[in-house]
C-alpha cells in the first residue's frame, strides 16, 4: 500500500500504528521509545510476534476445507483462498486444492478439463458461471399440510356463509360487453393481425399503448402534472423515461374520453401528441376512407358519410407581406378563412438554414458515423486465412452418418481436397486429388473460408497415434 500510494516512511509508520490492536496494541503502548525507522519497526513486530505456523498442519487444515451447502461458491472459493496463501503454494496447486474442496463430482469434472493456470480465472470463468446457474429457480420448501383446512372447519356452513363468494362478472374481450366470454361471443371475431390480440383491427391499431405528449406541448397548454419514475419499454425501440402523467379530456374528431397522458422529453418523438390504445379501446371507431382516418363515438351515431364530420386540417395563411431574410428568423402573423369552434394550438417553426446546408450537415453525420462503425469491426475483425492453388484442404461436412452411430465419433472435416482456383469474396473452387477420388463421379464444388481448414497430414498421423493408444 506504501508503495501503490506514495507514501514515505513517516506516513506508513503513522499508518501502522493506527491500525494496530489487541495484543499488538498493548506491546505497543508498552514500548520503551517510539523514534525507529520504518524497517526497524518491521524487524521488532517480527521479533514480538513470531510465525510459528506449522506446514503440515496448514495444509491439512486446508485440504480439509469442503465446499458447504450453505454458504456460496464466492464464500467458498476466498475461504479456501485464504488457507491456500498461508500453504504457500504455486498457482497450480492452488487451483487443484480448490477443485479438489468441491463435493459435486460432476462440477469437479467440468472444472478439471478446462485445466485453469491459475485460481483468478477458475473463479472468474467456472465458479462465478456455477453460482448462477445453481441459485437459479430455487424455492424455499413450503409445508403444504399446515394450509389443508381440517374437516371441522369444512363443515362449519356458518363460517362459510359469513364470507360470501363474490361472482366474477365475465367480460367479452372481442365485443367488450359483460356477461360472457370471447369463446361464446356470437358477433364476429375481432383480432388485429399486428398485435394479435382481440378487440380491434389492424386498421385500428395504432401501434402505442398510451396517449404520449412532448413536454413544450404541455408548456405551453400550462398543465400542471405529477413526476413519476415509471419507464416505457419497447417504445422508440429502448427505455425511455416518464417525465410525468396527468389526466385530460382529449377530443377527436367526433369523440372525446378523459385519458392519463405520458409526458416525454422533447427529443423522443417527433409529433407533439402521439394518440395509442388508451384512447382508442374506450368504446371508440376508427373509419378510414379515401385514405382518410376519423374517430367516432359508436356505430350508432356515425354519420352515412364523411362530409358531415367536421375537416381538422387548419388552413394558414399570412395577414400581411413578411419579407424574411435567408438565415434569419421572422414573426409572421397567421389567421385562417374557417370557422372553428374552441382553441387551436400551433406549433411554431422555423428555419435558419436553407435545405442544402441541412443535407450537407446530415450527409457529412452519416460518413462520420459510418466511419466510426468500420473502426470498431475493423478491430474486432480477425481476417481470414489465405490458400493458395494446388493447396490441400479440408472441407466442413454438411450431412452426419444416418446409420444409428454417434456423429460425434465422426470426423467434423471430409478430405482432403486440392484447390484449383482462387475465386472473389474469400471462395476457392475445390477438386478431388488426383488419384484419390473416393466416389463414381469426382468432387467439384465452392466453399467459403469459414467451412475450410489447412490440410496437415504430419498433424493428423500424430492424432491418429495417439487416439490408438
Amino acid at each position: 500500500m506504501a508503495e501503490t500510494n506514495g507514501w514515505n516512511q513517516v506516513t506508513t509508520i503513522a499508518h501502522m500504528q493506527s491500525r494496530l490492536t489487541g495484543l499488538a496494541k498493548k506491546w505497543y503502548d508498552n514500548l520503551p521509545k517510539y523514534d525507529y525507522s520504518w524497517g526497524e519497526w518491521k524487524q521488532n513486530i517480527l521479533k514480538a510476534f513470531p510465525d510459528n505456523r506449522d506446514f503440515a498442519v496448514a495444509l491439512r487444515t486446508m485440504l480439509a476445507r469442503k465446499k458447504d451447502d450453505n454458504k456460496n461458491w464466492s464464500q467458498y472459493y476466498f475461504d479456501k483462498m485464504e488457507l491456500v496463501r498461508a500453504c504457500e503454494l504455486p498457482e497450480k496447486h492452488a487451483v487443484s486444492c480448490i477443485i479438489d474442496g468441491i463435493p459435486n463430482e460432476i462440477i469437479q469434472t467440468g472444472a478439471r478439463a478446462w485445466r485453469y493456470e491459475n485460481p483468478e480465472s477458475l473463479f472468474s470463468s467456472f465458479l462465478s458461471t456455477v453460482t448462477n446457474r445453481l441459485h437459479v429457480g430455487r424455492q424455499e420448501p413450503v409445508n403444504y399440510r399446515n394450509k389443508i383446512p381440517g374437516r371441522d372447519h369444512l363443515r362449519n356452513k356458518e363460517d362459510r356463509r359469513a364470507h360470501p363468494y363474490q361472482r366474477y362478472k365475465s367480460k367479452c374481450y372481442n365485443c367488450r360487453e359483460e356477461g360472457h366470454l370471447a369463446n361464446a361471443c356470437t358477433k364476429p371475431k375481432k383480432e388485429c393481425t399486428k398485435c394479435k390480440r382481440l378487440g380491434h383491427i389492424s386498421a385500428n391499431y395504432t401501434g402505442c399503448g398510451g396517449v404520449i405528449v412532448r413536454k413544450d406541448v404541455i408548456d405551453t397548454l400550462k398543465l400542471k402534472y405529477s413526476q413519476t419514475d415509471k419507464i416505457i419499454e419497447g417504445y422508440n425501440n429502448s427505455v425511455t423515461q416518464i417525465l410525468g402523467t396527468v389526466t385530460v379530456l382529449l377530443t377527436v374528431d367526433c369523440a372525446e374520453a378523459n385519458v392519463n397522458v405520458l409526458i416525454v422529453e422533447n427529443s423522443v418523438q417527433t409529433v407533439p401528441v402521439l394518440i395509442g390504445q388508451e384512447f382508442i379501446k374506450k368504446n371508440k371507431i376508427l373509419i378510414v376512407r379515401n385514405n382518410e382516418m376519423r374517430v367516432i363515438e359508436d356505430e350508432e351515431t356515425a354519420p352515412p358519410g364523411l362530409g358531415v364530420i367536421p375537416v381538422k386540417k387548419i388552413v394558414l395563411v399570412a395577414k400581411e407581406d413578411v419579407e424574411v431574410l435567408p438565415g434569419h428568423v421572422g414573426y409572421i402573423p397567421v389567421t385562417n378563412k374557417q370557422n372553428l369552434e374552441g382553441d387551436v394550438f400551433i406549433e411554431g417553426q422555423g428555419k435558419s438554414e436553407n435545405v442544402q446546408q441541412i443535407r450537407d450537415k446530415i450527409s457529412t453525420k452519416i460518413r462520420e458515423e459510418q466511419t466510426k462503425s468500420k473502426v470498431r469491426f475493423d478491430a474486432k475483425r480477425k481476417d481470414a486465412p489465405k490458400y493458395k492453388e494446388g493447396q490441400q484442404v479440408l472441407v466442413l461436412k454438411n450431412v452426419g452418418s444416418n446409420d444409428g452411430r454417434s456423429r460425434k465419433l465422426l470426423p467434423k472435416y471430409d478430405g482432403p481436397f486440392i484447390v484449383k482456383k482462387v475465386l472473389q469474396h474469400d471462395r476457392y473452387y475445390i477438386e478431388d486429388l488426383p488419384g484419390a477420388q473416393r466416389a463414381p463421379r469426382p468432387y467439384k464444388g465452392v466453399y467459403a473460408v469459414d467451412r475450410m481448414k489447412a490440410y496437415n497430414a504430419e498433424a493428423l498421423d500424430d492424432e491418429s497415434d495417439d487416439s490408438d493408444h
